[in-house]
């Protein structure tokens, strides 16, 4: 289809373009005064009070409320009391609607035309400057009279309503004839040239900006058409295996890992909302800052897909990320790629159609800076010299319309810090993976995307079926999406070999195995390889592989994570000829392979991969695995040259027995030191440190447990524990050794060494039970957090991990979630906590348990979350509550009830101060007892930080019940939260929310919660 023909744009303004200007100097100017004196009719704030201080102080807006409701340049201009005189149309518009009174809240009656409401009025008013204001082809005279006739209406509608509404009748004739007779000046006054020489360069660039705007962001859209399509294993299948992101997209689970609401789960399609509405600036200052965010994650969590879904969410105008259509232009950048390393290339190269039709050199970053931007900045764990300039000259733009978004591998996240000046506003978030409610979804739409393609003949269902099965073992490693799509190509090849899989690294390995078997099919009908045998095909390939790992492990020395080093691919070429194998086709099997400006690149394509093949280069070298593949290989050809000779069978097997003991002297297996001399001579660094050569380490470990398990000795496992912390595993956090544990199978010697290592805190989760068991024999860390998500009457071993916590006596954070949750008529988990309860010091607690071990608790600052199903346990845990020992100190408390509890048996929580109540099953005939349950709990004065619904089967009618009841019984309460399964009309939901808000003692957030979010612990770090 062919593009729309952009209009010319003459030397000289013409008088159809005088029109233009006085329409928008009437829009601009006179409409402005009229709104300006309608928001000071009708405003509530008090005479010396600012628009900030009355909304955020007066009002109560939360501040993530407040900074959702306006944009910066508003934030900035309404913290001033002396700027409101300055306030544009834009600005007057929005507070007009947040601070004037006798105002209605609902969107129907501001978008409803409506000449007796001030609502629909002041929009109609805003809607002629923003028409007016995008319009870059002049009117005609009759056109200028008659639109502005219509302002004169208008705004005479306008003043008379607000005359009235604000008790301001006497002031409305002054005001309408002064605007009147202004516009009737401007409609027949004559321009003098230096006024049309101002409007005319302010018309040329609004239209420029409207040029990049449009055609700039059109162009951007079908540039990111092509980089929106996923093919994380090229290497499995190179052509037409291409999958829209959208498509396979399931929602990432992200954490907050700044300094506020630390550890906060974040809804992915919140990131860009709440990174704004939780910055943090290291030294304020009085110009308003740029905003740059970090996501941090390991390699495989999702941080590239990310990327190419905001892309892609972006170029297709949709909703799925809030905030995201914000953005006049989305840009991207990867630091990977060494050619670009200014700003201004960067527009160049994304908008060279753009720039070439609109601009003069050095114009496009100009007007780039007025538009509001979000730069996209992938990997900053993999700058290099040239894209570090790039970066840098991003981030000295120090231009508040640009927000930059950027992702890095934790070991590399202090890149962020060295590169972000301390006056900018930043955020903080670390992808965790998919959540566990979402890896079902993920899988199934990978696998239906394979089926669409022709990929997998497979059924998706026993797919899941193994996925759930296999889970016991591999939760966490299912959390990384890449490791989620290579589980998916196993299947879709051959299930049976994906079935004994135990570790991540076994995955890989039989991914590898995967490559190395499509490579053999496609040799076999090559025309330089099909006339060699299997056996001999196999063993070229062994060979070749050889080449292929060393050249990674020297490109990861080096640096080349994009490519590896033309030297090493050469190497690789050659050992391909001389092997009689096709070097491109072969290569094609392991690697991408594309032309950069006329000269051919090889890469990786994963970090992950990238490090799983150095570490093959390491274990061969430790195991000589050549040197046996070598061995067995003589012995093959001296088994056919018997045979060919016709050796008598008896002396054949002798002659070949002989021979296999005599060259296996030749291979040597490996001797204590020589894994960390291996590390020390290949493994090179300017500056000694081996940091960069972590996660290749952890493979290097798990190749080995997994082909060399019987083989490895003490001083084997010693090495590989020194070497990783070394790399500083676990110099972080502690938890990170949990992932050496599993990829050694929780071998004993391993943890007993892991734990002289363990000192600070360590997180036990239901697959870590079997690790932290032999961990706590030795280690003795300051602070342990359990968190178990089965039933714990289903974890029989549970009650030696006590028994091993008590003897640490640390700081102990426990959580039973499901015996929470969904808790049984008899509390379960009395036994495990009377084991801890005297010699650990509680710090936030999630369980189900009697008013008798309550009682036996102990902590200095206790969060609790208790579960209670029946009257009798409620009278025991409420005599408790309300007759603390000295030495629990309770600073929050959060109850789930169920239905079953009646009102009348619950106490008055005195004295804490933070309270929550959960009451599950809840339906609209129970909706008053929850409200006598809140008032049983909540002492005078007091305020519920969150009243939570789960497993709520509740109706639009009970739901405004509930807050009609909320308000009557004036229950101050922060939050309520219903499931997002609930149904509701969006402007049922809407309602609901203005009424919580607007309507009850308290601000209130009305808010729907998915699964996860509403089973979270409801107090967080912060």
């Amino acid at each position: 289809m062919a593009s729309q023909q952009v209009p010319h744009t003459p030397d000289a303004i013409s008088k159809d373009e005088t029109n233009l200007l006085k329409l928008l100097k009437m829009g601009h100017g006179i409409a402005r005064s009229v709104l300006y004196k309608i928001f000071l009719w009708g405003t509530m704030q008090k005479e010396d009070e600012s628009v900030e201080h009355y909304l955020l102080k007066t009002q109560g807006y939360s501040n993530s409320f407040y900074r959702k409701c306006f944009d910066q340049y508003q934030l900035k201009m309404m913290s001033d009391k002396s700027k409101e005189c300055e306030f544009d149309v834009s600005t007057l518009f929005k507070v007009i609607k947040h601070t004037c009174g006798k105002l209605e809240t609902s969107i129907d009656v501001w978008t409803t035309e409506n000449d007796t409401r001030l609502e629909w009025l002041v929009t109609a008013i805003k809607n002629f400057r923003n028409d007016h204001s995008h319009k870059f082809v002049g009117v005609s005279l009759e056109t200028l009279i008659l639109q502005s006739m219509h302002l004169k209406n208008l705004l005479r509608g306008a003043l008379k309503v607000a005359g009235n509404l604000y008790g301001k009748s006497d002031e409305v004739d002054q005001e309408v004839k002064k605007m009147e007779d202004d516009i009737e000046t401007v409609r027949d006054q004559h321009l003098i040239a230096s006024d049309i020489s101002s409007y005319e360069a302010v018309l040329e660039n609004e239209k420029l900006k409207h040029f990049l705007k449009i055609e700039g962001a059109k162009e951007l859209r079908e540039k990111y058409e092509d980089l929106c399509q996923l093919n994380p294993v090229y290497f499995l299948e190179s052509k037409g295996a291409l999958l829209d992101v959208s498509m396979v997209f399931t929602q990432i689970e992200v954490e907050n890992a700044g300094q506020k609401a630390k550890g906060f789960r974040v809804p992915c399609h919140e990131i860009l909302t709440f990174c704004r509405d939780n910055t943090t600036v290291k030294r304020k200052t009085k110009v308003q800052s740029p905003e740059v965010y970090l996501i941090e994650g390991p390699a495989g969590a999702g941080k590239t897909t990310l990327m190419k879904y905001l892309k892609s969410v972006w170029l297709n105008k949709n909703e799925s990320i809030l905030g995201l259509n914000d953005y006049d232009l989305l840009l991207f950048m990867e630091c990977r790629n060494p050619s670009l390393s200014s700003f201004s290339q960067l527009l160049c190269q994304l908008m060279p159609k753009t720039n070439a039709t609109y601009f003069r050199e050095g114009e496009l970053l100009k007007f780039t800076l007025n538009l509001k931007t979000l730069v996209l900045v992938d990997g900053l764990d993999e700058l290099n010299s040239h894209s570090e300039k790039l970066f840098l000259d991003i981030i000295n733009q120090n231009n508040k319309n640009l927000v930059v978004l950027c992702t890095s591998r934790p070991e590399k996240a202090r890149h962020f810090k060295m590169h972000v000046p301390p006056t900018f506003h930043t955020a903080h978030l670390k992808i965790i993976g998919i959540a566990d409610n979402k890896k079902e979804e993920f899988v199934r739409k990978y696998h239906e995307e394979m089926w669409k393609h022709g990929r997998s003949k497979q059924d998706t269902e026993n797919l899941i079926s193994y996925m759930k099965n296999s889970e016991s073992h591999l939760k966490n490693h299912y959390r990384l999406p890449l490791n989620l799509v290579l589980l998916t190509w196993l299947w879709a090849d051959d299930p049976c070999a994906v079935t004994p899989v135990t570790t991540s690294c076994e995955l890989y390995i039989q991914t590898h195995n995967l490559m190395k078997k499509k490579l053999l099919e496609r040799l076999t009908h090559h025309e330089d390889a099909c006339d060699i045998n299997l056996q001999d095909l196999e063993e070229k390939i062994k060979d070749v592989m050889c080449s292929i790992y060393k050249a990674a492990l020297l490109s990861l020395n080096k640096d080349a994570i994009e490519y590896l080093l033309p030297e090493t691919v050469d190497q690789i070429k050659a050992t391909c000829k001389a092997n009689s194998l096709p070097p491109r086709e072969t290569l094609s099997a392991f690697f991408v392979i594309k032309v950069v400006e006329g000269e051919e690149k090889v890469s990786i394509p994963h970090k992950l991969l990238h490090d799983f093949y150095a570490a093959q280069c390491i274990v061969q070298n430790l195991f000589s695995e050549n040197q046996k593949s070598k061995n067995q290989s003589l012995v093959q050809k001296l088994a056919v040259f018997l045979s060919m000779e016709n050796v008598d069978p008896v002396i054949k097997q002798a002659v070949l027995s002989n021979a296999s003991a005599e060259i296996s002297l030749i291979s040597t297996a490996p001797k204590p030191g020589s894994l960390k001399a291996l590390i020390d001579d290949l493994c090179t660094t300017e500056s000694g440190k081996i940091n960069k050569y972590q996660s290749m380490l952890l493979h290097v470990a798990g190749i080995i447990y997994a082909l060399h398990g019987p083989e490895v000795q003490e001083w084997l496992a010693m090495e590989i524990v020194e070497l990783l912390r070394e790399s500083e595993l676990g110099v972080r956090d502690d938890n990170q050794w949990f992932d050496l544990c599993e990829l050694t199978k929780n071998d004993p010697v391993v943890i007993s060494h892991i734990s002289k290592h363990i000192s600070k805190s360590i997180t036990i989760t239901d697959k870590r039970i079997e690790a932290a068991l032999l961990m706590l024999q030795e280690a003795k860390p300051k602070e342990i957090s359990v968190s178990i998500s089965r039933k714990t009457k289903d974890i029989p071993e549970l009650q030696d991990l006590m028994t091993r916590i008590a003897d640490c006596e640390s700081q102990l954070d426990l959580a039973f979630w499901l015996d929470f949750w969904e808790p049984d008529s008899l509390p379960g988990n009395d036994q495990q906590v009377r084991i801890i309860s005297k010699r650990c010091s509680l710090g936030k607690v999630v369980c189900h348990v009697s008013g008798s071990v309550l009682a036996e608790m102990q902590g200095s600052s206790v969060y609790l979350n208790l579960a209670m199903t029946s009257d009798l346990a409620a009278q025991e845990v409420m005599y408790q509550l309300c007759n603390l020992k000295p030495n629990f100190n309770l600073d929050g408390l959060c109850l789930h009830l169920t239905t079953n509890v009646s009102p009348g048996v619950l106490k008055k929580m005195v004295g804490i101060g933070m309270l929550c109540l959960v009451v599950s099953g809840v339906q609209d005939s129970s909706i008053k007892t929850v409200c006598e349950m809140a008032k049983a709990i909540m002492p005078q004065n007091s305020i519920l930080m969150d009243l939570r619904f789960p497993q709520a089967e509740v109706t639009y009618d009970g739901w405004y019940d509930l807050l009609k009841n909320v308000k009557k019984a004036q229950i101050g309460v922060a939050h309520i939260s219903i499931p997002e399964e609930v149904v509701l009309l969006q402007k049922e939901h809407d309602f609901l929310e203005n009424f919580a808000h607007k309507k009850l003692c308290i601000r209130c957030a009305f808010r729907r919660l998915g699964k996860e979010q509403m089973r979270e612990a409801s107090f967080s770090d912060n």
